[in-house]
């Protein structure tokens, strides 16, 4: 019996079942969701497949490779039913207020505290008339109070970014509503742009604006976005029931109606 058990081990055959079942199990969804470094395969994998094909930049490659999803701050929640109002007026010859209104849900795969960050990017000038605003609410977690020490600045050459950093525990969701107004010279900025560093599921905005304004929608980033139904055809009402992965999702141009376009 042990002969006979030797004789099978020892064959061509069981080594080749043997590598089969190994290469199943190494990357069976099950085997890798209890790996610890899943970042660190998922490069490998991706720089196995470049190296076969172009060996000459795998070492380039190497020191660039990245991707925002795998970066676990990135993944520690996600956004759903994501809603934004815009209401864009020309406040002056030049410049306008942007008000945008938004609703949205943050998703924790568990109660633990994490940080939720968010941040509003716009141009650096002296220009007293550019201002900003930005104001948040949790409905339904009471005594989490936003408040105005709590939004930080950092700088790069030309912008500025206001930054929220906020711990919070205790919950799976958090509905949050929040408001943004920035005013905007025309002459210098013309464009409102959306971006998220997290995955949201499900999207849809409405913008309005004064009679003296044009305003082109428009989505970047191969993303896509139709014609949200529940508006009047005319109306710039957007939607997509998918997934937006990480990255800018749309550009607003806006111009004034006795401009060239």
């Amino acid at each position: 019996m042990k002969q006979n058990l030797k004789k099978v081990i020892s064959s061509k055959d069981f080594d080749k079942k043997l590598e089969k079942q190994l290469k199943q199990i190494t990357f069976s969804e099950g085997f890798l969701i209890e790996q610890s470094n899943l970042p660190e395969l998922w490069e490998t994998v991706t720089l196995c497949k470049y190296r076969q094909q172009f060996p000459e930049l795998y070492p380039k490659l190497k020191k660039k490779i990245d991707n925002e999803l795998f970066i676990t701050d990135n993944i520690s929640y996600y956004y759903k039913n994501f809603q934004i109002n815009y209401n864009i007026e020309l406040i002056d010859i030049n410049y306008i207020k942007v008000i945008e209104s938004a609703s949205l849900t943050i998703v924790r795969p568990n109660i633990n505290e994490f940080e939720w960050d968010f941040g509003v990017t716009f141009d650096d000038t002296p220009d007293e008339n550019i201002t900003y605003d930005l104001t948040f609410e949790i409905k339904n977690v009471d005594g989490i109070i936003f408040e105005e020490n709590d939004i930080k600045t950092r700088k790069k050459p030309g912008l500025i970014n206001k930054y929220i950093a906020k711990k919070l525990s205790g919950q799976l969701e958090y509905h949050i509503e929040r408001r943004i107004e920035l005013v905007q010279d025309l002459r210098v900025d013309r464009q409102f742009s959306f971006g998220s560093d997290r995955i949201i599921d499900d999207f849809s905005l409405k913008i309005k604006h004064c009679d003296k304004l044009s305003v082109f929608f428009t989505t970047v980033n191969k993303n896509k976005m139709y014609h949200n139904g529940a508006f009047n055809k005319e109306d710039l009402a957007y939607i997509n029931r998918d997934i937006f992965l990480s990255g800018e999702k749309f550009k607003i141009f806006i111009y004034k109606k006795s401009e060239k376009v």
